[in-house]
């Protein structure tokens, strides 16, 4: 029984070596959102909420969200991106690429199971986790929607 116990907790601590690893080159950009911890969420496992996921929130428009590490205070590294479409002359609009990087010109935190994400601008996205989806509420100025991501992968893509 001893080693089983001990193989756990090697197993344990070398998949939060590998997961708070896999932000760190996003890392160093991450501007801190807080220097207080919030509430007692100073300890949450990360593992929940690392990882590729995908929406048709917006379809046709792909939406991705790319979480790739998180640090003692729920500040999620990452990025999300997508596609919109512009106006153009004629019957098909033209499409645009968008991204936006946490700690850069969007923020993300993630606290009592529950993510949210800040754009520049105001927009929001409030997605609670739920084990291999997020759900919730996407709010702009105009526009207020739900979404649904699903998770892709366990490891974040880079």
């Amino acid at each position: 029984m001893p080693k089983q116990l001990f193989r756990n907790a090697a197993l344990t601590i070398a998949c939060l070596l590998m997961t708070t690893g896999a932000g760190s080159a996003q890392q160093r950009y991450y501007s801190q959102v807080s220097a207080m911890p919030y509430g007692s969420s100073q300890n949450q496992a990360a593992a929940p909420v690392i990882g590729k996921y995908t929406s048709e929130a917006f379809y046709p428009s792909p939406l991705v969200l790319n979480v790739t590490g998180m640090d003692r205070y729920g500040n999620l590294s990452g990025s999300i991106w997508g596609m919109s479409t512009k106006p153009q002359n004629g019957w098909d609009p033209a499409w645009e690429y968008w991204q936006k990087v946490f700690g850069r010109n969007a923020q993300a935190v993630y606290r009592n199971g529950q993510i949210l994400i800040t754009f520049d601008n105001g927009a929001t996205y409030r997605l609670n986790v739920s084990g291999m989806e997020l759900r919730g509420q996407f709010d702009a100025k105009n526009e207020h929607r739900d979404v649904t991501f699903l998770k892709a992968s366990s490891v974040a893509a880079r």
